[in-house]
């Protein structure tokens, strides 16, 4: 099966002056923030929007209207989430029956989370 990519995040790459790629020094933590996140959503109800069922549900549906899934998900497609950050789009292919899902980030944070 090809790989089905549809998620890259970008931590401020940039060329240097010999063409190589590098990248910035001033990452964004998706990981971390998203470990902030649930210490502080515990408490609402699973409509507010800081809840983890809220984001979920809300990633789930970006992926359905962005790769205008039908009834059959992602079953059958395998699933690449580079620079997954917290993960959450992958554990939403997930629940779209996805066949094999890699979420992969260089940020420990997010490698944790």
């Amino acid at each position: 099966l090809p790989w089905f990519v549809v998620s890259f995040a970008s931590y401020g790459e940039s060329v240097d002056k010999e063409g190589e790629s590098a990248l910035s020094s001033e990452m964004f933590d998706f990981g971390e923030n998203w470990r902030q996140f649930m210490d502080i959503s515990e408490g609402y109800t699973q409509a507010h929007p800081f809840s983890l069922s809220h984001r979920f549900v809300m990633s789930r549906t970006q992926l359905i209207s962005d790769l205008q899934l039908g009834d059959a998900g992602l079953s059958g497609l395998r699933f690449a989430d580079l620079g997954c950050g917290s993960g959450l789009h992958s554990a939403a292919a997930h629940s779209l029956n996805a066949s094999e899902i890699l979420s992969v980030d260089v940020m420990e944070g997010s490698v944790n989370a």
